[in-house]
């Protein structure tokens, strides 16, 4: 796997970096990192790197979740986008994650993966 990154125009002018990473069985999707820069760079690159390991684990966390809490949501290209920011040490997970990953779908309840060294170390749905 070796995907891109490159550079998108959002609404409003501002620029992100961004790749397109396989979600198996449903495709592709985008993830984004919050500008620009050099270290949104580094950022999806952590993220390129893990990926192969992350997506499985990060699937069957979220299918298990969407049943707990009675939860339908499309998964496939173009229903979702994920996001990815390095944490603050001062916010909530800050001191046990490096990145936050969140997958953002139409309507709530988005999905919040909590990373460090390429694990996850918590995950929460975001009503």
């Amino acid at each position: 796997m070796n995907p891109s990154i490159d550079e998108m125009d959002l609404e409003g002018g501002d620029k992100v970096l961004a790749t397109e990473l396989p979600v198996a069985p449903f495709g592709t999707a985008y993830f984004a990192a919050p500008d620009a820069s050099s270290d949104s760079r580094e950022i999806l690159n952590e993220l390129i790197h893990h990926w192969s390991e992350l997506w499985p684990e990060m699937l069957d966390r979220l299918l298990s979740d969407m049943q707990s809490y009675g939860v339908e949501q499309k998964l496939g290209s173009d229903e979702f986008i994920g996001s990815i920011s390095r944490m603050d040490a001062n916010c909530y997970m800050g001191d046990k994650s490096d990145y936050l990953l969140r997958l953002d779908f139409e309507e709530a309840p988005f999905w919040d993966y909590f990373l460090r060294n390429g694990e996850i170390v918590h995950f929460q749905p975001v009503f």
